[in-house]
């Protein structure tokens, strides 16, 4: 009687036994799967190098960070970003005080930022390149005090920012180049100060198609301490229109759409000739006019082009922006 009890027993520790360890086996491997194969949660801080370089091999398959992801120098040595270049998605990102960063090359494949991106005090960098894949921004847009940036090139894919856009204390940004297919900004240009605009001493350009398309269609902004050229509203908005010679003021015509992808429609104008020139003065179409004549430089760069329609004595200048 004593034996049979006896190996009841052990009967019954063995089976504890290994059902506790199948437990702990399947905790760690639960464990396992959260820590090693899924994105961290909440922020993510990298405050050097070796932060960011340890990154996939702590988490090899996160491509989608849900909270906000920091670049955070802090004047530390943060100078590759290259070990990031598995990730799509986050939900903000801030790139910040990193002295010996030259490019952001490494967030190539970054095509959505859910909530807001700030680039600020990255002194080595020369413009944006690394975020050319990015489209969207779910809230703003902040460039400030990156002493050597000279354009926004690398932000070419990018076409919607949902709240505002800001660009200031940039020492050495000379034009807004790379903003070419933004084509919204702001809920519908209608937010209070969508666009600023500030501080930027050698900015003399801002007439990009994007910030005149903003501008014309009432968009609220603030411009100012800038070089000649942008230094106020008044400026990028002749900039942005062709000044209008004309004799006689015998005619008018309308370019339908504008901006548009390369097509459009010339209507108002019976007969006359008419010349569509680059910024560079180059003449890249001519010939008869008529009304409800279609035009298409689909096969040009995107930018700005001006039409000059000249009827007898008159000639009549319209600016079309090709997005």
């Amino acid at each position: 009687m004593r034996v049979i009890t006896t190996f009841i027993l052990i009967k019954k520790f063995v089976m504890a036994f290994f059902k506790n360890l199948l437990f702990s086996c399947f905790i760690l491997v639960f464990y396992s799967n959260i820590l090693w194969a899924q994105c961290p949660q909440g922020a993510v801080f990298f405050f050097n190098q070796a932060d960011v370089d340890i990154f996939p091999v702590l988490y090899p398959d996160c491509t989608e960070i849900a909270g906000e992801l920091y670049i955070y120098g802090s004047g530390a040595d943060i100078a590759d970003l290259s070990p990031l270049n598995q990730i799509t998605a986050v939900g903000s990102l801030s790139i910040l005080e990193n002295p010996v960063l030259t490019s952001l090359s490494g967030l190539d494949n970054l095509t959505t930022v859910v909530r807001a991106v700030a680039i600020r005090d990255n002194d080595a960098l020369l413009d944006l390149g690394g975020l050319d894949n990015l489209t969207t921004i779910g809230e703003f847009l902040h460039i400030t005090q990156n002493d050597n940036l000279i354009n926004l090139n690398g932000l070419s894919s990018l076409t919607s920012i949902s709240w505002n856009l800001r660009i200031g204390f940039n020492e050495n940004l000379l034009n807004l180049d790379g903003l070419d297919n933004l084509t919204s900004i702001g809920d519908n240009f209608s937010l209070t100060e969508d666009l600023r605009i500030d501080n930027n001493p050698m900015l003399s350009i801002c007439s990009v198609p994007s910030i005149c398309y903003f501008l014309e269609n009432g968009g609220s902004n603030a411009i100012y301490f800038n070089a000649s050229g942008c230094n106020n509203l008044t400026e990028v908005s002749d900039a942005c229109t062709v000044s209008i010679e004309t004799f006689g003021n015998s005619f008018n015509f309308n370019v339908l759409p504008n901006p548009n992808k390369g097509t459009f429609v010339l209507q108002g104008i019976p007969e006359g000739t008419y010349q569509i020139l680059n910024t560079s003065g180059q003449i890249i179409r001519q010939g008869d006019m008529r009304n409800h004549l279609l035009i298409d430089i689909s096969s040009e760069a995107q930018g700005v082009y001006f039409i000059s329609v000249i009827v007898d004595d008159a000639i009549l200048v319209r600016r079309v922006v090709k997005m």
